[in-house]
């Protein structure tokens, strides 16, 4: 039996064209990040990765991604 691929979402693979005021759903941030939602959830109360920019539904904004995103190790 093989495995199906997940879909790369297309908002991941042209995040670099996105401009800093765009916003992404979750989806796109656990993908980014190679996380889960549940661990989503918690590095957003870890302040490691920003709080979305609207609660529902969930969007993220990219700028702050970004940010997020270089200050990993």
């Amino acid at each position: 039996m093989t495995r199906q691929a997940k879909q790369i979402p297309e908002a991941v693979k042209a995040f670099n064209d996105l401009p800093d005021d765009a916003r992404v759903p979750a989806e796109v941030v656990t993908a980014l990040f190679s996380i889960s939602n549940r661990t989503l959830a918690r590095r957003i109360r870890e302040g490691v990765i920003p709080a979305p920019a609207t609660p529902n539904p969930r969007t993220f904004n990219v700028g702050r991604l970004r940010k997020s995103l270089r200050s990993l190790p």
